[in-house]
């Protein structure tokens, strides 16, 4: 049996109301081919997240790629403002963008920028925000101390993150699947000290799981 003490259960218990926040029925949903986020003619899109019940937007695709044809490169900028003085934390919740194997660059990519220009990693591979990194199997226990909690999350403390989603001009082959979901919420500035506990080394580099 698993002790925890109170700092790492209350930075658990905030990590898992960001994962499970699907499971409320309030939030702002988004698809990527909606002309309401990804506008190929307009100036970029704005998510304007507010508090209590606005606080939450989900990104997701709904098939929309599962016949991309490759013919041209898909790219989709767009901004997430919290309301003054708030955060905005991302967290991946599913994600299954190509990789090339010769290379190991990214071929499809969901990348994030702070309002201060600090630029995230570009994330592609295999996510699932429900694993615990190293912990895929059930059989092998895993303590909080192991858990690298931003291995799927970015966060900007002044509320104004940039999101830059890229699928590339590459015909999808038929054992390959994009897939993608993320949920964005934000968080007043007293919580922001719980929030930086999530990541471990109190930067934005990530863990991403390949």
């Amino acid at each position: 049996m698993v002790l925890f003490n109170l700092v790492e259960l209350s930075v658990f218990l905030i990590y898992l109301s960001i994962l499970f926040v699907t499971c409320s029925s309030i939030y702002q949903e988004y698809t990527l081919e909606s002309d309401k986020l990804c506008s190929l003619l307009l100036k970029k899109r704005k998510i304007r997240l507010g508090r209590d019940d606005h606080s939450t937007a989900i990104i997701k695709e709904t098939r929309y790629f599962d016949t991309w044809s490759g013919a041209y490169m898909f790219k989709c900028r767009f901004g997430v403002e919290a309301s003054s003085k708030d955060g905005v934390i991302a967290v991946i919740q599913k994600l299954s963008f190509r990789r090339d194997k010769h290379s190991g660059k990214c071929i499809d990519y969901v990348q994030f920028k702070r309002d201060d220009s600090y630029t995230s990693p570009e994330y592609c591979g295999q996510i699932r925000a429900f694993l615990i990194p190293g912990a895929e199997d059930s059989s092998e226990e895993s303590s909080l101390e192991n858990v690298d909690y931003a291995h799927n999350a970015f966060y900007d403390p002044h509320g104004n993150m940039d999101v830059t989603i890229v699928v590339g001009n590459m015909t999808l082959r038929p054992e390959e699947n994009i897939d993608l979901q993320i949920a964005f919420t934000s968080y007043a500035e007293a919580e922001l000290e719980a929030v930086r506990v999530l990541f471990y080394d109190n930067a934005n580099f990530p863990v991403v799981l390949y």
